[in-house]
């Protein structure tokens, strides 16, 4: 089980502010998480503990498992936050899928020093080439992979028309290299810059109303809008909550309550739009979490922006077995290659198909 550290702030007079401040956790007591897995902290470098979670996942109808990967394992730079290779569990984790037989994988590719659109290429290239052959491959009706790049807008437009656009020197697009992918809708400009850098569709982050233009509810309307106007996908993320202080202790201003109470979803179908959806819900690492109001308000106000997909982070299980029963079932779930839960939002995130996309993103 590894030892995760408190991790600074970019400026060293918000550090000095917090004593903490490279601490190691000492699990399984003392974990980074402010909500503790109900089966107790575990590592998903165990085999039998992903095999049983791609069981999880099955029972609750639940079809790809998206996996955070942090690059090469061969590339020294190439880490989590904490300095874990994910890379070098992959091959793990898509053998214990394709014994499953059932539970495809997908990628969410993170960012790492100097990376760039075309070491995106690379990575792509390197994913195929390995991973690409295994039948727990996840790919589109069309035989193209999902990649979601997580802060896309680290990297130019112009770097990113060169591997995206048809007509870029280094384009993948009618290449054994195509794909489709996602780009991370952060500030309000970011739409314009996926376009123009030739994303296939968008998606917004953080379980934290306000945080970002990208998660901040009213703005989703304006953002599905745009995506239906240029053909693109747009996938809205919805949370119980955000809470990272015992791993980020400066980042109070981001946390978001859980508002613990009663959320009931009955056959009358309170909430509008809810039987239009196609989901379930897995809980990886279970954490003990009640259904609050905040999470229905992010719900309901991703279901009124009428995207394409949803993505419900965190997913509580008494909502999973609520689903299970009461409908058809066709989500993806992220796998993060932690050790124990985390605060950070992709841990337990599903993506929700709930509208027909457009002809060219044939992803179910």
């Amino acid at each position: 089980m590894i030892s995760k550290e408190v991790l600074p702030h970019w400026r060293s007079d918000v550090n000095d502010q917090y004593l903490t401040i490279g601490k190691r956790f000492t699990p399984p007591e003392d974990i980074h998480s402010p909500y503790y897995p109900l089966k107790g902290p575990y590592s998903s470098r165990d085999p039998e503990i992903i095999f049983n979670q791609f069981a999880e996942m099955r029972q609750s109808g639940i079809d790809v498992a998206v996996l955070s990967w942090w690059g090469q394992s061969s590339k020294n730079y190439s880490t989590d936050t904490q300095g874990i290779s994910t890379d070098s569990i992959v091959s793990i984790i898509m053998g214990l899928a394709e014994h499953d037989g059932f539970i495809k994988i997908a990628f969410h590719l993170e960012p790492y020093p100097s990376r760039s659109a075309l070491s995106v290429r690379d990575d792509i290239k390197y994913i195929l080439e390995k991973y690409g052959s295994y039948t727990s491959f996840y790919r589109t009706r069309d035989g193209l992979p999902l990649f979601y790049v997580y802060d896309s807008y680290h990297i130019s437009t112009d770097e990113w028309e060169d591997i995206l656009q048809p007509d870029g020197k280094n384009t993948i697009r009618n290449s054994p290299l195509d794909a489709v992918m996602i780009g991370l809708w952060l500030e309000r400009q970011n739409g314009d810059d996926l376009k123009r850098s030739g994303f296939d569709g968008v998606y917004t982050y953080f379980a934290s109303e306000g945080f970002s233009y990208g998660s901040s509810v009213h703005n989703w309307l304006r953002i599905c809008n745009y995506c239906r106007a240029n053909e693109m996908l747009c996938v809205l993320s919805a949370g119980p909550g955000y809470n990272d202080t015992k791993i980020r202790p400066w980042n109070h201003a981001n946390t978001m309550s859980r508002r613990c109470g009663v959320w009931v979803i009955n056959k009358d179908d309170q909430f509008g739009l809810i039987s239009q959806l196609r989901f379930s819900f897995s809980v990886l690492s279970p954490v003990h979490l009640r259904d609050g109001s905040y999470y229905r308000e992010m719900l309901e106000g991703a279901l009124a922006a009428n995207p394409h997909v949803v993505r419900l982070l965190q997913a509580p299980s008494s909502l999973a077995q609520y689903c299970s029963r009461m409908l058809s079932l066709n989500v993806t779930v992220p796998l993060m290659s932690l050790p124990s839960c985390s605060p950070s939002s992709h841990l337990l995130s599903m993506i929700v198909r709930i509208n027909v996309l457009p002809p060219k993103h044939n992803l179910f």
